[in-house]
């Protein structure tokens, strides 16, 4: 009766339904994602983490030859060891067996290393990490959006599997992910996270955008878009409105609360519609003082906008 119960579940699970095994008995709840393609990709690696927590290197198997259920339109899955050795790979079979620990992609980003790092953080339960990668095909690279997870398999080996987005959404959990993280940073190094967060290397330069950090009366210690000193308070800037969201942001992180999010709208060409964007913020104490540590992202435009 157990081994027919099994058969159930496993089979399940590879007709994609979003039924979890073992220790996944249900999906999380993907609702703070605003894109459909996200919440997709989300379902896809927390069932193949199922799988292969049952089925150990036979799911390897099922995701090569049951791609319509394994592999979205926009994304495939891959598995690799802790030591950074590929053990599967949707998009470029011929990477299984190298070892990938070391790679990085044209920003110097240490894509792999940045992966094992978030599978760790519990502040990222998804294991989102963002680079630039070349789609099977394609000879320029764009930013791929990647969701990963530790698995263990039956015979102990503990392996990430993940897959990702190209050309993916600014989605604004990724922005919530990074501006707490780097609150955390500045509070256990101070100001010698400035340089952490402001490095292109690093995982908190996201999608064209990064994390900013100002001080309390507007002087900028890290510019949302530019390598250079910014000598006027950026609470002075004004949106396509008129409005001045980093001073709004700044008057409600004041009230007291832990975080704050502002609207925006931005014109990307003259001419064109503006678009909504949204900046989320908190405060950190760099060494003492408060600053305000933020990033901006673009909300979802209607389909008369796309």
């Amino acid at each position: 009766m157990k081994k027919f119960i099994w058969i159930v579940l496993i089979g399940l699970v590879a007709g994609g339904v979003g039924c979890g095994l073992t220790q996944r008995q249900s999906l999380p709840d993907f609702s703070a994602y605003d894109y459909r393609d996200t919440r997709r990709l989300l379902t896809l690696v927390h069932q193949a983490a199922a799988l292969i927590e049952v089925q150990g290197e036979a799911a390897f198997v099922a995701f090569a030859t049951d791609t319509d259920t394994w592999k979205l339109d926009n994304a495939y899955l891959y598995v690799y060891a802790e030591d950074g050795v590929n053990l599967f790979h949707g998009g470029y079979p011929e990477l299984v067996g190298r070892n990938l620990y070391d790679f990085k992609d044209l920003w110097g980003k240490k894509a792999m290393q940045m992966i094992y790092q978030e599978t760790k953080n519990p502040n990222n339960p998804n294991g989102w990490v963002h680079y630039l990668w070349n789609s099977p095909g394609s000879l320029h690279p764009t930013w791929k959006s990647s969701c990963n997870l530790r698995v263990t398999m039956p015979n102990g080996q503990t392996v990430v599997v993940g897959s990702g987005l190209d050309a993916s959404r600014p989605e604004r959990e990724f922005f919530r992910i990074l501006v707490d993280d780097a609150v955390r940073l500045i509070e256990s190094q101070g100001a010698d996270a400035l340089p952490v967060l402001k490095s292109p290397e690093s995982r908190f330069t996201v999608l064209n955008s990064r994390v900013f950090v100002m001080a309390m009366d507007g002087v900028c210690l890290i510019s949302p878009g530019m390598d250079m000193t910014i000598t006027d308070s950026l609470f002075e800037y004004k949106d396509f409105t008129g409005h001045t969201p980093l001073l709004e942001l700044k008057n409600r992180l004041e009230g007291g609360v832990d975080h704050a999010t502002v609207g925006m709208l931005c014109s990307e060409h003259a001419g064109e519609h503006p678009i909504k964007m949204s900046i989320y913020g908190r405060v950190a104490h760099m060494d003492g003082q408060p600053v305000i540590v933020g990033a901006i992202s673009e909300l979802p435009r209607p389909a008369w906008m796309k």
